[in-house]
C-alpha cells in the first residue's frame, strides 16, 4: 500500500476541547490501531486484502511502521479529546519522504510479527493483481510522474490524516490540517498528497487543495488522485 490521505467527511461543530499535539514513541500502538480502524475500508486496501481479519492486522502493523518512520521529522501530529487520542495527520517536510533502504527494512521487521497472515494472504493478493498487470505497469509509470510534479520543491507532502471511526464529523479533520496549513503557508510551503477515495476531493478542495492527476485503475486497482494546494491557499 502506497503511502496515502484518506478522511471522511469532516463538516461537522468541532469536537468539545480537542488539542493538537506532537505524537511521541509512546503513542505508536494506539496511532498505529485508529489508522487500521479509519482505513478498514480504503479501496487500495480492500483490493490487496479482500479479507476483513487480514487486512486489519496487516494495516495495523504496516501503520505502525509509518508512525514509527515519521516520528524523527517532529511531524507527526495527534488531536486529542477527553484526554484519548481521536485523530492524527503524519508529514513529511520538503525533501523527506519514506521509503529508503533503513525504512524498508523496519517494514519488513515489522510485518514479520505477522508472517503468517501475510502468506496467507500473497496467493490471493498475486492472483489479483496478475489480473491487471497492464493497468499496473502503466499506473507505475504515471504515478511517479504526477508524484515528482506535486513535490517539486519546495513542497511538504501529508502521507496521512485520518479520525477514529468514532469521531468523525466533529471537525478533527479540519483541525489537524489547518494546524500545519497554516504554518506552510508562513514558510511558503506547497502541500500535496494522493488518495484513492473520490469521497475525499471535495474535502480536500475546502482547504485550497486542486487535482494534479487522476491516474486511472483498471479492472481491480482503484483510480489515483494526486493533490497539490500552493501557500497562502487556506480557506
Amino acid at each position: 500500500m502506497a503511502e496515502g490521505s484518506e478522511v471522511e467527511d469532516d463538516t461537522g461543530p468541532p469536537a468539545r476541547e480537542p488539542r493538537v499535539r506532537l505524537l511521541g514513541d509512546g503513542d505508536v500502538e494506539v496511532a498505529a490501531g485508529l489508522l487500521a480502524r479509519a482505513f478498514s475500508h480504503d479501496p487500495l486496501l480492500t483490493v490487496a486484502l479482500p479479507d476483513a481479519t487480514a487486512r486489519h492486522r496487516i494495516a495495523t502493523r504496516f501503520m505502525a511502521h509509518e508512525v514509527r518512520t515519521c516520528l524523527p521529522t517532529a511531524s507527526a501530529y495527534g488531536v486529542e479529546v477527553d484526554g484519548q487520542l481521536a485523530g492524527l495527520a503524519l508529514w513529511y517536510p520538503p525533501h523527506r519522504r519514506p521509503g529508503s533502504l533503513p525504512s524498508t527494512l523496519r517494514l519488513a521487521v515489522e510485518l514479520a510479527t505477522e508472517a503468517r497472515t501475510v502468506v496467507a494472504a500473497a496467493p490471493r493478493l498475486l492472483r489479483t493483481l496478475l489480473r491487471d498487470t497492464g493497468a499496473l505497469g502503466r499506473m507505475t509509470t504515471q504515478r511517479q510522474a504526477a508524484f515528482q510534479r506535486a513535490a517539486a520543491p519546495p513542497a511538504t507532502y501529508l502521507a496521512l490524516l485520518a479520525t477514529d471511526p468514532d469521531r468523525r464529523g466533529q471537525g478533527l479533520a479540519r483541525l489537524l490540517l489547518e494546524h500545519v496549513l497554516h504554518r506552510c503557508d508562513e514558510d511558503g510551503l506547497a502541500v500535496w498528497l494522493h488518495t484513492t477515495d473520490p469521497v475525499n476531493l471535495g474535502f480536500y478542495a475546502r482547504f485550497g487543495f486542486a487535482n494534479l492527476a487522476r491516474i486511472g485503475g483498471g479492472r481491480v486497482v482503484p483510480d489515483l488522485w494526486v493533490l497539490r494546494r500552493e501557500p497562502s491557499c487556506a480557506r
